[in-house]
């Protein structure tokens, strides 16, 4: 047995990570529980990271994303695939798309939000989110390195 390279740990930990993520995710939107706006911006801020190009390709163990988000580690550990950035930046998509189907808490709306209504900024919200999460998605390692 060879070693676990760090491009391939780093990669198998973070999908982990969302996997993690996506089943608390997925809790919140079957109990109809809601997120502060600041919650659901943290939890973003996170996402948004795992969204775009990841500087090493990763030459880890990989599965089919479908697979990935229903992995264990031991799972992903027997597979002879590899678990590439694509992966990670796919599981990343999945748990964006959950978090902004979570409705979001009116009474913890913060006051940093002046002028606007809770619900002009939970679509704000929303739409920037996706739109970032769809842009980091099909950005290239190409396109973040000529700007």
């Amino acid at each position: 047995d060879e070693p676990i390279s760090s491009a391939k740990s780093s990669n198998i930990s973070k999908l982990l990570a969302l996997k993690y993520l996506l089943g608390s995710l997925q809790t919140f939107q079957k109990r109809q529980a809601c997120l502060s706006l600041q919650m659901g911006r943290s939890v973003a801020q996170f996402l948004l990271q795992l969204c775009g190009p990841i500087v090493h390709d990763g030459d880890g163990i990989s599965v089919d994303d479908s697979y990935a988000l229903n992995a264990s580690m031991q799972d992903i550990n027997d597979t002879s695939d590899i678990v590439t950035s694509d992966d990670v930046r796919d599981a990343a998509i999945k748990c964006t798309s959950a978090l902004l189907q979570i409705p979001l808490s009116r009474k913890e709306f913060g006051s940093d939000e002046a002028g606007k209504t809770p619900l002009s900024a939970f679509a704000e919200f929303r739409v920037q989110v996706a739109k970032e999460a769809v842009q980091k998605r099909c950005a290239s390692l190409e396109d973040c390195m000529e700007h």
